[in-house]
């Protein structure tokens, strides 16, 4: 949304003579292009710091991150509103080996993923691709921007927290932010006699229900599992159902019937993420469903489980690749009696 000089000497705003030659699919009229926001130039010091800096990241990020696009959680698009793009404690697939990491970390530039890969040139740089240098103006923007932003907590809502269970390689993390929750998971499976993965809770005494919205899973085996759970305590035998997907497409309601005991599952239909898991408790019968919309589930299984009235109910993620971590959007979390 700019002037141009064209090859014919003609000077005009851009929009206009793209809406005039018709490249738009609606006519543009001078008071809706004047209306138009426009990116600003990283360098340009009388702009903000955050329309400078979201401005770059508009230009040299959008194009793959965006939802589509790249398996990374969030959107770099500027006329995405900021609380929605997932930059603002953002969850990230890679950590660097920092706990608490996110995409952004308001005041905290070593936390802060997005300021780490930009400020490198190699291994894990970002832009992956035809780097060469350190755009050392944007980063200083970047950073400055970041150091101005006011702390936001991205703290689990009220009565929940989140614990490794098992064997575990690498440290888990979960954190809750605009609606949904974010977990990140090493582990081997949940599976076997003793089970491996990261798990956010709350306490459900008596009947009650779990439903969550899986939003993505990545891709780090194809047996990676995301789902809701009620569990008898935080051992890693401990007696559990789960209704889950999983990264390959498929699901399963699993279940193990007794302390240390072996696993049993019953497939349910394969489908594409996002999908809707919930798990129903009546008494000791606990029952999973699946569904495309959250409005109209399919029964995939149901189990008797002795466990005592006062267990554990939440979300549950295991990468099944113990080496790397797996990061998970849930939202339309529920958890009810």
């Amino acid at each position: 949304n700019r002037d141009f000089t064209y090859a014919n000497g003609v000077a005009d705003n851009q929009l206009r003579e793209w809406s005039h030659v018709g490249l738009f699919d609606v006519t543009l009229t001078d008071k809706e292009i004047s209306a138009c926001e426009k990116l600003i130039a990283v360098t340009n010091t009388h702009a903000s710091l955050e329309l400078r800096a979201r401005s770059y990241l508009d230009a040299n990020c959008a194009q793959c991150h965006r939802p589509g696009g790249v398996e990374a959680f969030f959107d770099a698009r500027f006329d995405t509103p900021l609380r929605n793009q997932n930059l603002i404690n953002g969850p990230v697939a890679n950590q660097f080996g920092l706990a608490g990491a996110k995409v952004i970390v308001p005041g905290d530039l070593e936390k802060s993923i997005l300021f780490r890969r930009m400020s490198i040139v190699g291994n894990q740089q970002m832009p992956p691709l035809a780097k060469n240098v350190v755009d050392e103006k944007a980063v200083a923007v970047v950073g400055d921007w970041i150091q101005s932003l006011k702390q936001k907590s991205a703290a689990l809502p009220k009565n929940w927290a989140h614990m490794d269970i098992g064997n575990v390689a690498l440290a888990g993390d979960a954190s809750y932010l605009n609606g949904q929750f974010n977990l990140v998971a090493s582990g081997d499976d949940i599976w076997g006699n003793a089970d491996a993965f990261h798990f956010a809770y709350t306490q459900l005494d008596g009947d009650g229900q779990i439903v969550a919205r899986v939003n993505s899973l990545q891709f780090t085996d194809p047996w990676a599992k995301a789902g809701v759970m009620f569990r008898e305590n935080f051992s890693p035998g401990s007696p559990h159902a789960l209704m889950a997907v999983t990264a390959e497409g498929n699901s399963a309601f699993q279940s193990r019937l007794a302390e240390n005991n072996l696993s049993s599952s019953i497939s349910g239909p394969p489908g594409k993420i996002p999908r809707w898991v919930k798990l129903v408790r009546v008494g000791n019968v606990f029952t999973g469903y699946i569904s495309a919309d959250g409005i109209n589930w399919q029964r995939v299984g149901e189990v008797t489980v002795s466990m005592p009235k006062k267990i554990y109910v939440g979300l549950a993620v295991t990468s099944h690749n113990n080496s790397v971590l797996n990061s998970v959007l849930f939202d339309n979390v529920s958890a009810s009696r």
